[in-house]
């Protein structure tokens, strides 16, 4: 991990491992992509599929420079589809 999560943020991530389902609210700024990819550390196993949806192409490129930074120990393949023509993917590294 190269960042240190606050308490409100850690709260957060308990949350989402004691529950099966939810949405995570914050404030713009509170840290809620770094607690999302703290969330699917733990599912980005063989087999297993994190479904991350963004609401703007934009957005997506930004979330997905952020998974690859502080995801860039873990093995996974990342793939945006959306009706823009430029597509962005990261490809397993194994």
């Amino acid at each position: 991990m190269k960042f240190q999560l606050r308490p409100h943020q850690v709260q957060m991530l308990d949350a989402t491992f004691s529950n099966d389902k939810g949405t995570i609210v914050c404030p713009t700024g509170g840290g809620k992509t770094l607690v999302e990819i703290e969330n699917a550390r733990r599912f980005l196993t063989p087999g297993k599929v994190v479904l991350q949806v963004s609401p703007q192409h934009v957005l997506s490129k930004q979330i997905f420079r952020e998974f690859s930074y502080h995801l860039e120990d873990v093995n996974f393949m990342w793939r945006q589809i959306s009706s823009e023509p430029e597509t962005i993917h990261r490809r397993s590294q194994g």
